[in-house]
Order: structure tokens, then sequence, then C-alpha cells
């Protein structure tokens, strides 16, 4: 890292920055090469990055100063480890037919594919990042002080540039129902086993594959704001200020995003052609729907183009009003109010949108593995599309993209997230500079978004009909028309389950809407803080958060259906505490203890700082899908591993096949296991000469090398309902970092 300051005079100060950082991490072969096939699990990356930055202030006059600020960032985030790669050889040793060579083509590396076997672990690479974004910005800000106002104005600039990917290529998921007794809600805590579906090649059918072309998603945001804080007494300031925020939405210099879906337009021929196809009994059910009962032919799919070159129509009215109110009551007393909204930027909510994981919805296609009939697998890992895979046929079909196929795009016309939050909060100074403060957060969000399925059956006719509905007819778009105007998979399938007969756009096999504007939340959080700041060497803060949230919520997939939403509590951790110190030791040169000691031993034992961090976080609430469960609170019984429960399992019971589900989502009383961890720091400067330092830092994660679990099955299904065998996510034993630097 390199830096720069510059007073070119009195008025005018300026600083440059640049920054070089390189993080890669190799994949070792711990099998010592007894993993031909590498199917071991995954480690290694590379992340490499620039940043640069430029800062310059001009003092106009002393009540006056300007402020103009500019960066650039490039990060190389790749998750690339050559140990582990394969070359399209290796696949032909296992596939002489080559089924896979369509989806070859730009990938820079290739690994075996993902075979996930359930609790009994994932094989193979699901999908691999290759992500070089770059971003700039510009900030300015103008600030005049008055004798009672204190206005602050600016605008800032953001743009974000470069290539991405998520390439997920083959996921192959085998579990237990292949091998089970029944095909309707088997037992498979008794029956059927991932390893003899194995064994059989059985996929089940959410095995797909997807062809993933490297991805640009550009996108820019702007912003101008304007803030006064008047001083109305000595002791009294009111703040106002206004923002507006606009962001342009993604955008692709090869118009290959999808923009909309308009499912008013008829699709020419196709209901005369299919109609008549569709068998009597199919029609008879799809008429006691409680929604639309007949079919609808309807749809044209869009991309981008040099007319609208954006993924979706922002609104331009993004204005943000910010009040604010800080009283002090007297010089120990302080009682501050404030409210605000709050636009959340799309580029934030789905960041893998601006990452790599844009659905690029013809040019990125997926091909599903023709699933089971009646039970029966239709494919085998040997030969898993002997259909073919979809090609990426990008805009060559025009709005004809998508039919026979599953068909996701944005909102087009997007409003992103609201939040308006209210805060109050008191601080008062106890004894020795200890600082108390009691704050309080109410945070409403509307406009939240969520994915709207557009293409559902009725889920009551599954209650009703049950098995009858997986029974296998002739497909009416088996072959149908020409590739040009009817390019999807559903045209190479001979048969099709009834079910499949039953969705109101019947020529698609789905049609997801992401960030469809409607849901709502609430979150409520007290906090209560102490704070000591540094005194005779020592530093404390402790934090203890109540936090309470609420959002609406499909109870069930019925409910889905009918669009009616659930206000159900959220199941993250309520109680949060954490609690930091900082003791500058008293030992050593010009310490308390041990000032006259010789320069050798205070290089030694003297000038220690020792910095500690706990945090405690109570267990979330334990969430369970579709069973029989018992009304009142089960009985926790807290016990961690193999063949102990940490909750009385008794009552619990599978849901009968095709029966809707009627528990709660949560207990009020029941969470999972608790969360604690302590960090600890030991630090010290050693002067060599001159300006010259020698800082060395000693680091402890986990310092107890304590044991945080995750929390326990709530599948009913699954061999472990009730146990907790696995710990936490992203949670590791004790790591110790130590750091050697020279400061000048």
């Amino acid at each position: 890292m390199g830096r720069l300051d510059w007073n070119i005079s009195d008025r005018w100060k300026t600083f440059a920055r640049v920054s070089r950082f390189r993080t890669d991490q190799d994949m070792p072969d711990f099998t010592g090469g007894g993993d031909s096939f590498k199917l071991r699990p995954q480690q290694g990356s590379k992340r490499n990055g620039w940043n640069i930055a430029a800062d310059a202030v001009y003092t106009m006059n002393a009540s006056t100063a300007f402020n103009l600020r500019g960066a650039y960032y490039q990060v190389e985030d790749k998750r690339d480890y050559p140990d582990l790669s394969l070359q399209p050889s290796n696949y032909r040793d296992l596939w002489p037919n080559g089924w896979y060579e369509p989806y070859l083509d730009g990938r820079p590396i290739l690994y075996f594919p993902e075979i996930n076997m359930g609790n009994y672990g994932t094989y193979g690479v699901g999908s691999t990042w290759w992500q070089i974004p770059e971003g700039y910005s510009l900030h300015a800000r103008f600030n005049k002080y008055l004798q009672r106002h204190s206005i602050k104005t600016g605008s800032e600039v953001r743009w974000k540039r470069g290539e991405a990917a998520r390439f997920r290529f083959f996921n192959f998921v085998v579990n237990a129902n292949a091998t089970a007794d029944t095909t309707n809600s088997p037992n498979l805590q008794r029956v059927g086993h991932p390893w003899a579906s194995f064994l059989l090649g059985a996929l089940d059918n959410n095995s797909s594959a997807q062809y993933v072309p490297m991805q640009r998603s550009d996108t820019e945001m702007y912003a101008l704001y304007v803030q006064d804080d008047f001083r109305i007494r000595d002791k009294v300031t009111l703040n106002l200020g206004v923002r507006w925020e606009y962001e342009g939405g993604l955008f692709d210099p090869e118009y290959r995003l999808p923009r909309d879906m308009n499912l008013t337009q008829p699709i020419a021929g196709l209901q005369q052609a299919i109609d008549p196809r569709i068998p009597a009994e199919v029609r008879a059910i799809m008429a006691q729907s409680a929604g639309q009962k007949g079919y609808s032919y309807n749809g044209a799919f869009y991309f981008t183009d040099q007319d609208h070159p954006r993924n979706v129509k922002p609104t331009p009215t993004q204005f943000m009003p910010r009040v604010g109110l800080a009283w002090s009551l007297d010089r120990r007393t302080a009682i501050r109010a404030g409210y605000g909204r709050f636009y959340t930027p799309q580029m934030l909510v789905d960041q893998n949108d601006t990452m790599g994981q844009l659905d690029l919805g013809a040019y990125s296609p997926v091909t599903s593995i023709l699933p089971t009939v009646q039970g029966v697998p239709q494919v085998r890992l040997s030969d898993p599309f002997p259909q073919g895979l979809t090609p990426a046929y990008g805009k060559r079909y025009g709005r004809y993209t998508g039919l026979g196929d599953n068909v996701r795009w944005d909102e087009y016309r997007q409003r992103p997230s609201i939040s308006d939050r209210l805060s109050v909060s008191i601080q008062r100074e106890l004894w020795a500079r200890t600082i108390l403060d009691v704050s309080y957060l109410l945070n409403f969000i509307s406009r939240d978004g969520y994915t709207k399925n557009f293409n559902m059956m009725d889920p009551r006719l599954s209650y009703q009909y049950g098995a009858q509905l997986s029974v296998a007819v002739p497909n009416p778009f088996f072959n149908y028309g020409t590739v040009d105007t009817f390019p999807g998979q559903l045209r190479s399938r001979a048969t099709v389950a009834r079910s499949d007969l039953l969705k109101p756009y019947p020529q698609y096999l789905s049609l997801l809407q992401d960030w469809t504007n409607g849901r709502q939340a609430r979150y409520q959080t007290l906090e209560l803080r102490l704070q000591r700041p540094f005194h005779r060497g020592l530093s404390l803060l402790t934090g203890y958060a109540y936090v309470r949230g609420t959002r609406q919520e499909f109870y069930d997939n019925v409910d889905e259906y009918d669009a009616h939403w659930t206000w159900i509590d959220v199941p993250d951790p309520r109680h949060r505490l954490n609690v930091s110190i900082v003791w500058d030791v008293p030992v050593g040169r010009d310490r308390r203890l041990g000032s006259g000691m010789t320069r050798a031993l205070d290089a030694v034992v003297g000038g220690w700082e020792i910095a500690g961090i706990y945090r405690y976080e109570s267990g979330q609430y334990l969430r369970f899908g579709g069973l029989l469960a018992p009304g009142a609170t089960p009985k926790t019984i807290d016990e961690v591993g193999a063949g102990k429960f940490w909750f009385d399992t008794t009552g619990f019971e599978r849901l009968p096949a095709f029966t809707r589900r009627a528990n709660a989502w949560q207990y009020d009383d029941l969470k999972g296991p608790n969360y604690t961890n302590v960090d600890l720091a030991l630090s010290k400067r050693v002067p060599l000469t001159g300006g010259v330092n020698l800082n060395l830092r000693l680091e402890a994660y986990n310092l107890l090398n304590g044991m945080n679990w995750a929390n326990p099955s709530t599948s009913i299904g699954a061999s472990d309902f009730g146990q907790v065998l696995r710990q936490a996510d992203a949670y590791f034993g004790r790591q110790l970092q130590y750091t050697l630097r020279v400061e000048f």
C-alpha cells in the first residue's frame, strides 16, 4: 500500500492512496493421490484486488469548505484450484456418448460434477465462481456553517462494471426415495437409502444441468442530498434533511438480460392446436380449481434491447426525508430521537445479480432430467439426459423464448424496498466517565420483494385427488410445431403427469417473477449499552440487545396460491450480548510497574496490550415443515450427539400423504443451541530507531476452543430428526494468527 499527502496550500489539501492485496489459497490433496476422480471436499480460491482513492478538501473561508473524493476498485475472486481440475477426456472416460459437450463451451476450468447424497455428503463441485468486478465512485460535498445552522449538501455517483459468472454446470441429486417401498410419503427412517439409490444410478427429479456464459451486469447509482443541523437553542438541535437516489437497473452490453414477460398476449394458433389434445378428465379436474378454472395460452418474453437497455424500469422519485432532534437536558443527560426513510438499492439486496448469478433465460438454459413416472426413474446416472441438453438459443426465437421451459425474470416496474425507521435514545453519564445508553428502534419495511409463481396448480386438487395426479398422460405438446415456435424441453417429452396439465399456463414449466413488490416486515430492537472510555489503561464496552421481528410469509402452498399473507415471527435470536475489553497492561518502562526495567527486558515483558471480545446469542427458534405435531411446546432436553435428542420428539409424526399441514411454524419456547465465543488479542509496539517501530500482534479466535452446535434437524423424514449432530456453520476450533509488522 502507498499513500501520498500533498498540502498544496493552507486552504487546499489532497491525498491519494493505492493498495494491492493478493490472497491465493491452494487445494491440497489429503488423499495422497487416491482421489482419481477428484471428488474430495473443495477449498481454495484466488482473491486479489486493487483499491485506489483520492481526496481533496478546499477551505474557501472560515465557514465554508468543499470536498471532492473519487475511488476505483477491481477485485479478482475465483474458485480456482487447478489440482482439482479435469479435462474433457476425463468426462469421456465415464460418459463415452458425450452428452455433456454442448455445455462445455466457454468454461475457464472444469471439475467433476456435483453428486449430492443428502446427509451422506456432497462430492464434486456444484458451482464455480469467477468474478472480476470493478467499480468507480465520485463524491462531492459542500459545507456551510452559519451562526445557528450547519448546512451540508452533496452528490454521489457509483458505477459498477466487470465480468462475473457462477458456473453451475451439472448437479446430480441422489436420495433414498428411489429405493423406498412407496412413492407417497415414504418413511425414510426405515426404508430406502441414498447409497442404494446411487448403486442403481437413480437420480432425483431435482437433478439438472445448466449452461452459464460469462456475464456482465453493469449498473449505476446517483444521489443528491441536503441537510441542516439547526441549533434552535443552546441545548436543542433540530436536524432536517432529504436525500434523492436513483438506481438505473442492470445493463448488459450484449442485451442478454431478461426484461419482461407479458402474459396477456395470446400465442397464435396454440389454443386451437392444444386444447383438443388435453384429456377430458384433466380438463374436468382443472375446472374445480379455486382460482383459474381454464387454460390461458398467452405469453411473450422480452430481452433487453437498444430501446430498453435495462432489465427493470425503476422509479425516479425516491425521496427520503430525515428528521432528528438532540436535546441536552443537563451536562450528563441527552435525549435523541429521529425518523428516516431509506430505499434499499437493488444491487445490495440481490448481490448475486451483480456477481454472476443472473438468470439469462435462453442464454443460460437449464435442462432438468426426465421426471419420474409414478415413482419410477426414467434416467440413470450412466446417461442422465437421453433427451439431449436444451441449447442456448438466446434471442433466436423472439417472443417464443421460454415456451415449453422454465421462465424467470425480475419485476419490470421495480420499486425498491422501503424502510421507515423511528428511534429514541437516552444517554446518561454515571460514574467515572461511564456512559449508559438506552435505545429503541422501530423499523417498518414495505414493498419487500418476493418470488411470485404465476404457474401454480391449485394445491387443493392434490389433496383431493392424491396419487391420481401423478398418473402419466400423453403430452399434448410433444413435438408440437417447430423448434422456432416451441423451443423448450417440454416438446421432447412423450408423456407428462396430470398435474403438469393443471397449471394455468400449461405451455410453460414454471413462471417465476423475482423481486415482486408486496411483502411487509416489522422489527423492534431495545438496546442497552454501557461504555467506559479509556481511563487509566482500561476501557470497557458492554452491549445487550433484545430483537423482535415479524414478517409476512405464505403459511403453505394453499396460501401462496391464494396470495394470502400471514404475520409470523422471524426465527432469529432475540437476546444478544457483546462485551469488549481493552487493557493497556501497566508493566514496562514509563509505566506504573517496572518503570526502571532495562530496555531488553521491556522488549519482552513490557508494553503489552490485551483486547478481548465475548459474544453471546440465544438460540434460533426452530422451524418445522408440514407434519403432525403436539399442540404444546415440546420439552427441551438439551442433549447433543448421535442417539441423543435436543427436544422431546414424542407426538411428532409424518403428515399423511395428500394432507394439508395444520401445525405451527415454530413454538414460542423451543430454540436451538445458544452461541458463545471468546476472542483475544495480544499486541505490543517495540521502538527500534528513529521513527521506526516493530508491531507484534498475536490473535486467538475461539480462545477457549469451545463448541457451538448447529440447530437440530426438524425434518420428520430425516434419520436425525430432533438431533444435534453438526457444529454451527462458519464456526471452527481455536485458530491462532501471528502478525509482525514494521512501521515507519
